[in-house]
């Protein structure tokens, strides 16, 4: 890490690459509050590559949640076109989006929303479960707990695990159907802070060793600085970005994406 590269909004893109897990164009999400509506997300365009990890930061109420979930196909984009793994969300009805997302996303969650009653092993195989692919269970849980470090612990329910084993279980759950790409809301959020960068440690390790697309939304940028680079929103808006390999610490990366977020309007793309 030594000096920052912080590009325009306009070229947000990633090096270039020809093979994207994620591409966004144009993408608006608005939301009504009463007689007034609200834009969440104003043509955001990103393309993230595949095996690449990505963090999305920004103030609260900047968009960086319902961005997540308009890639999760959890909310649909009113307007432009959400692609993952070559696949336009748009395209798909309600239950072939259920389905595609329970297939090739990866989701995990601040408060791991494991199942209280499942031990930890069941809590991981309830998406092969509810997916009719238990056959592929056999050879894949049991890597994935023992590279998780998380074997020993698999007959538990969450109520005995601590925070940061919780949160393995999780991300064990996200890997198991092989998913294309892994979406991460605030994955230390529960967590203290030696816990928190145990976990994001993993996740670059796992990103790493399984060319797995990763795209974490964070508030943090000691959790941010884990990440390849980093996209700075504000108010719906992609103002920026950051590549962490030129930035000294998280102090700076602080520094530089308040500079992003500060930008004067006229300097954001309309």
């Amino acid at each position: 890490m030594t000096t920052t590269h912080a590009s325009s909004a306009a070229s947000i893109a990633a090096p270039s690459q020809p093979d994207w897990a994620l591409q966004l164009t144009g993408v608006t999400k608005r939301f009504s509050q009463g007689d007034v509506s609200v834009i969440a997300l104003h043509r955001v365009d990103l393309t993230v590559a595949r095996g690449e990890f990505v963090a999305v930061m920004g103030a609260s109420g900047s968009g960086k949640s319902t961005l997540l979930h308009v890639i999760a196909g959890l909310t649909r984009a009113d307007e432009g076109q959400v692609i993952v793994d070559g696949q336009s969300l748009r395209d798909l009805s309600v239950p072939q989006l259920t389905r595609f997302r329970r297939r090739r996303i990866g989701l995990v969650f601040q408060a791991f929303n494991l199942i209280p009653s499942l031990s930890a092993e069941d809590n991981i195989r309830l998406p092969l479960l509810a997916d009719r692919r238990l056959r592929d269970a056999a050879g894949r849980i049991d890597p994935l707990m023992d590279r998780l470090g998380i074997a020993q612990r698999r007959r538990h329910r969450p109520d005995a695990l601590s925070g940061g084993e919780q949160q393995r279980v999780a991300i064990a759950r996200a890997l198991g159907t092989n998913p294309s790409l892994v979406l991460a809301d605030e994955p230390t959020g529960n967590l203290d802070s030696t816990t928190g960068q145990s976990i994001c440690r993993l996740l670059k390790e796992i990103s790493a060793e399984q060319q797995r697309t990763i795209v974490m939304v964070t508030h943090d940028p000691a959790v941010a600085a884990w990440a390849e680079r980093i996209v700075v929103l504000r108010d719906g808006r992609v103002v920026g970005q950051i590549h962490t390999a030129d930035v000294a610490d998280p102090v700076e990366l602080a520094a530089r994406c308040q500079a992003l977020a500060n930008k004067p309007a006229a300097e954001v793309r309309a």
